[in-house]
């Protein structure tokens, strides 16, 4: 069947409830069946020294990572093929365009549809779910079109290094989890702090968590985690806690970690230049800001 329009509902604002809570309140004794999803993106005292779930039941970084990994798989293959039908051929095309990449390992893009698709709808808003069936070019049938755009095109190089990063923090964390079969005595993987930064923005998640050796920069990943809410097409607040560590980095060194920032800030936001005047809005009046994702072309 293929995609139509989602109807009009709306997803709640993001920190209701949240923003307003005491230091007293985020480093509360906690365990990840504690916590909701919503507060991930904030790097929590109490979890960060407890041990990772090793069951990937209902809640931990296994969990929430493959979520991410499979909407993000649905939202790729979708925007590539311009159709959510599972058995339309440029659907089938996509799908087999990015296994043959290898940025997917984790998940099994072709035999993993029902998934992904049900992780999208969970996470992504409705003017995403819209975007998804966006016009912006004709739609592809002929495989060898498919397999260059995934390979050449510059916006699916994008997309491709998004599902890697995805991919590498999933099996970082898997591993951490002791989940990981016969491999499991294998050490972690590095993984690079741009990577990681990657992940954060799109899994709404603060890789802190998962990636100890950045434990130091776990506001840097709580900016990217809270910009992944835009991304995903949801409104939000900008609480100061969140406001102050973006303002450092889109007034920063033009780096790789602000150069990733300026991008998702673009693609979800409208462009830096709008949430840098918003963050510091926000910084000088210690007052959270409602900021709303923009539709993209």
């Amino acid at each position: 069947m293929a995609l139509r329009p989602a109807p009009r509902e709306t997803q709640a604002v993001w920190g209701d409830g949240i923003v307003d809570q005491s230091l007293t309140d985020l480093w509360r004794p906690c365990g990840w069946t504690d916590v909701g999803e919503d507060e991930l993106i904030f790097f929590l005292p109490a979890l960060a020294h407890s041990d990772l779930p090793r069951d990937g039941g209902s809640a931990g970084p296994v969990r929430h990572l493959r979520r991410a990994l499979a909407a993000r798989l649905h939202w790729t293959a979708c925007r590539l093929a311009q159709t959510d039908a599972p058995r339309a051929p440029a659907t089938i095309e996509a799908l087999e365009a990015i296994g043959a990449s290898g940025a997917v390992t984790m998940l099994d893009p072709a035999g993993a549809w029902e998934e992904c698709r049900a992780a999208f709808l969970a996470l992504y808003g409705p003017c995403r779910r819209e975007d998804l069936i966006a016009p912006r070019r004709a739609r592809m049938t002929a495989r060898g079109r498919v397999l260059a755009l995934a390979w050449q095109d510059e916006e699916w190089r994008r997309e491709l290094a998004v599902l890697r990063a995805l991919n590498a923090l999933l099996e970082h964390a898997t591993r951490l989890s002791g989940m990981h079969g016969p491999d499991e005595e294998r050490p972690c993987p590095d993984v690079a702090l741009s990577e990681a930064l990657t992940a954060a923005i799109h899994a709404s998640f603060n890789v802190a968590y998962v990636c100890r050796q950045y434990a130091c920069l776990q506001e840097l990943f709580t900016a990217g985690a809270w910009l992944c809410l835009l991304v995903r097409g949801r409104s939000a607040l900008l609480p100061p806690q969140v406001a102050a560590p973006l303002l450092d980095i889109l007034t920063g060194p033009r780096d790789a970690c602000r150069e990733t920032i300026d991008a998702a800030s673009a693609a979800a936001a409208g462009g830096s230049a709008g949430l840098l005047s918003r963050a510091r809005h926000v910084c000088a009046r210690g007052v959270p800001a409602l900021v709303h994702p923009r539709r993209l072309a």
